[in-house]
């Protein structure tokens, strides 16, 4: 049931710890040989990724490790901390990236820029969407935040990066302020994006009930059960992937002991298979 880190994951895991430090680098060298001031900052927003997808890859070791006598839950949260980091670095990102362009355009003048600019944001626009759709689909694979958090990093770096392009050739065309402008944009998305994520894992770490559907999935296979009369006071708690679910069944009470044990069994079982996401079922047992 605990599920080690499958080679998907941590295929993407090292692609975004690889990807981003090759992206640093390229498109730090790209803006010091262009002069432009849009591509340098953008090299560090790759370092932000970078860090970021470092952090990612230390947490999912962690939060797939199996519980023990002082996680008797399992390391799951370990996830929603990941994702709550990655989720602050990209505000400090937006914030930085929308000062820097508030104050190219208020106090900013017309700069010479080369066409090198314009080839690392291309070639960073294609490799940071690549990554964006791989990470996405090893993080549905996987069920995990920390991964889908860093697949949106990705893409927010893409779409930076595609502001970078479209601000860099306006630029480059004599129309300087589209690029701040542009760059503001930008940050305003993604910040949006650090805040979805934020929402997402404090959520997790601090227990909100979850989506309505899911309950009703659950109550819907108990009923499925001949022995079930009826189930209520569903509740559900997450843990990184994972979720415990505790609910009340309703038995016929001349069923003996070792009936209603062997319904529980059952229903255990068949909750678990259907909704890989539960790790624990707790069950109490009423009368009509």
């Amino acid at each position: 049931m605990w599920r080690m880190v499958e080679p998907t994951t941590r295929a993407a895991t090292i692609l975004g710890v690889l990807g981003n430090l090759a992206l640093t680098v390229f498109k730090f060298a790209a803006g010091l040989l262009s002069g432009s001031m849009a591509v340098l900052a953008d090299s560090f927003h790759s370092l932000s990724d970078l860090l970021a997808s470092s952090i990612v890859y230390i947490g999912m070791k962690h939060a797939t490790r199996p519980p023990d006598e002082r996680h008797p839950f399992g390391h799951g949260d370990v996830e929603a901390l990941t994702g709550l980091f990655v989720a602050i670095i990209l505000a400090l990102v937006a914030y930085e990236l929308g000062r820097g362009s508030i104050l190219t355009i208020l106090h900013g003048s017309a700069t010479r820029i080369g066409p090198a600019a314009i080839y690392a944001s291309a070639i960073s626009v294609v490799a940071k969407e690549a990554m964006a759709r791989y990470t996405f689909s090893a993080a549905r694979k996987s069920m995990s935040m920390a991964l889908e958090a860093s697949a949106w990093d990705h893409r927010s770096d893409a779409l930076s990066s595609v502001a970078v392009l479209a601000g860099v050739s306006l630029a480059m065309g004599g129309i300087w302020v589209a690029d701040p402008i542009i760059a503001f944009g930008m940050a305003c998305a993604i910040g949006f994006i650090g805040f979805r994520i934020a929402r997402k894992n404090v959520e997790n770490l601090i227990g909100t009930v979850p989506r309505p559907e899911t309950v009703t999935k659950i109550e819907k296979i108990v009923r499925g059960v001949p022995e079930v009369i009826d189930v209520h006071k569903i509740r559900l708690h997450y843990f990184g992937p994972y979720a415990e679910v505790d609910m009340h069944v309703v038995m016929d009470p001349k069923m003996t002991i070792e009936e209603s044990h062997a319904t529980t069994d059952t229903i255990i079982e068949i909750v678990r298979s259907n909704l890989p996401d539960i790790a624990f079922v707790n069950i109490h047992v009423e009368p009509r």
